[in-house]
């Protein structure tokens, strides 16, 4: 049977070092409850704990990439690319299609 939440909490905490060790990251106990929270509420195709443990793994290597250092003109490039996403969420959000759709 799937552990329970609490459980599932206590489990990552288990593992935790391992997370923090392999991907050079620090992973707070707030951190641990919102992945097995959200992963309990989001993700219905997986069980606990694999579906928070692998929320976890993810958030690790994300933030593992974005600590490296890339070029300035790259970086510059990103941040450009993430101000469109926004402007498009937005216009999604107040239901401008015609401009989310340019």
């Amino acid at each position: 049977a799937e552990p329970s939440l609490p459980h599932t909490i206590e489990i990552l905490k288990g593992l935790r070092d391992r997370y923090e060790a392999h991907h050079r990251v620090s992973i707070t106990d707030e951190a641990l409850v919102q992945a097995a929270t959200l992963a309990d509420r989001y993700i219905s195709d997986r069980f606990l704990p694999d579906k928070a443990i692998d929320l976890i793994d993810e958030a690790g290597s994300r933030m593992r990439i974005r600590r490296m250092t890339a070029p300035p003109d790259l970086r510059e490039f990103d941040e450009k690319i993430a101000g469109v996403r926004r402007d498009k969420e937005s216009a999604i959000d107040s239901q401008d299609f015609e401009k989310a759709a340019s």
